[in-house]
């Protein structure tokens, strides 16, 4: 049975990039084994930039790159699995997944996003 990791209305501030969203959200973002990660998510509106990496301590890979555009979710703080879909990767036993968000905008905007490990 894996485990779910739900990042919500996590709030960037206007023109600003947070690094490591998913610790500064309370969340343990090391893997004890490798897994299988599906990742969801989206912004509450156009103007968000993020990227993914895995980190093992040497060598850091690149999931998403950076400046690659959160689509905006239908509904305002919720992601639904069945419409906001963003990728599927394996992650290595002792790594550490990282996510970073960048507003482009003028305003503060929250995204969320579900991680689900199998």
């Amino acid at each position: 049975m894996g485990r779910s990791v739900m990042v919500n209305e996590f709030s960037v501030a206007a023109n600003v990039t947070t690094n490591d969203v998913i610790t500064s959200a309370g969340y343990n973002a090391y893997f004890g084994a490798a897994a299988k990660v599906t990742f969801y998510g989206g912004a509450d509106a156009v103007g968000m930039q993020h990227s993914l990496f895995t980190d093992d301590g040497q060598t850091m890979v690149g999931i998403i790159p950076p400046g690659s555009g959160l689509g905006t979710l239908s509904t305002s703080g919720k992601v639904k699995t069945n419409e906001d879909f963003i990728h599927q990767f394996a992650i290595a036993m002792g790594s550490k997944l990282l996510w970073n968000l960048t507003n482009t905008t003028g305003a503060a905007i929250k995204s969320n996003a579900l991680f689900m490990v199998e």
